[in-house]
This record gives structure tokens, C-alpha cells and sequence, in this order.
């Protein structure tokens, strides 16, 4: 935590407290070292910028005597579903395949590097209902990535506000 403080690269002010549940919100229910590794760094590094969370994750993994998957990229990993094993983020490509009933912009994202990391980041807070802040500038892309996020989910709505 005084390393995350530290860094004082916050992209949205918060309090200590905030940074802490930010934090414990991501590591609710791991199980073992490597899933509890990935969900602090992506908890307590959530809110600072990109080349400070990656700093923090490098530092993170050394503090655990781990190394990620690509140490040159150590945002962009992941552990598998029995939380044992790092996994790699990779661009997904694939056919694009879509009913008329359905909103083709949902259909649409691909998968990149960037996108996997962000789904990974918004699970925990979408999986609980907690509320959380996306922030970006205008036409990055949060409007389509909260959506995709909740249409993975059965019988879930959402309503956008501006």
C-alpha cells in the first residue's frame, strides 16, 4: 500500500480507504498465490496510471519471488480458472458472426491485449455489483467496454445515464 501511495499517480482522487477496498475488492475469494498476486496488482493498481501500475506489478511480482508471463509486459497476464497457472492476454481473432436481433456492436470487440486486461480488471466489481468509476477521454471506447462486460452476464440489464 505505501508503494501504490507512494507513486501519488492516482488517475481519480481517492482516500486511503478507497485505494484499500479497491484493493480487497480483488482479492475476495482467491485461493492462491498466483490469483492473489494478479488481483492485487489489478485491485491496488487499478487507479494508477499505466506505466505506474506496470511498475507496481513488476514489484509486486519480485516482492512474491514470481515472474509473470512476459516480463516486459507484466500487466498482461492473468491466472487460469483453477487460479494455479499465469496466462497470457493474446489477440483474439475470429469470425464475426451475428442473428438481425442481435446489436452487432456487442458482437464486435475484439479481443485485444488492452481489452482482455480491462474485462479482467471490471470482473470483480461487475461479479459483485459494486460500484466503480471507468474513466477515460471521450471516445476511448468505456461506454462499449461497460456494456460488452455486462452483456457477458445472464439476465442483467443496464441503464446509461449522461
Amino acid at each position: 500500500l505505501d508503494f501504490v501511495v507512494a507513486l501519488r499517480s492516482f488517475i481519480v482522487q481517492t482516500t486511503i480507504v478507497g485505494t484499500i477496498l479497491s484493493g480487497l475488492s480483488s482479492i475476495f475469494g482467491v485461493s492462491t498465490k498466483r490469483a492473489f498476486i494478479v488481483g492485487l496488482i489489478q485491485g491496488l493498481g487499478g487507479n494508477l496510471s499505466l506505466p505506474d501500475r506496470s511498475c507496481f506489478a513488476r514489484e509486486v511480482f519480485l516482492w512474491a519471488k514470481e515472474r509473470p508471463v512476459d516480463q516486459g509486459a507484466p500487466l498482461d497476464c492473468d491466472v487460469d480458472e483453477s487460479g494455479k497457472n499465469y496466462i497470457s492476454y493474446n489477440l483474439h481473432c475470429g469470425d464475426i458472426a451475428y442473428s438481425a436481433e442481435e446489436n452487432p456492436s456487442l458482437k464486435t470487440v475484439v479481443k485485444t491485449v488492452s481489452t482482455q486486461r480491462t474485462m479482467a480488471q471490471l470482473k470483480p466489481w461487475i461479479e459483485s455489483g459494486e460500484p466503480f468509476i471507468l474513466v477515460g477521454n471521450e471516445g476511448c471506447g468505456k461506454n462499449l467496454m461497460i456494456r460488452h462486460a455486462f452483456a457477458q452476464r445472464r439476465r442483467v440489464a443496464i441503464a446509461t445515464l449522461n
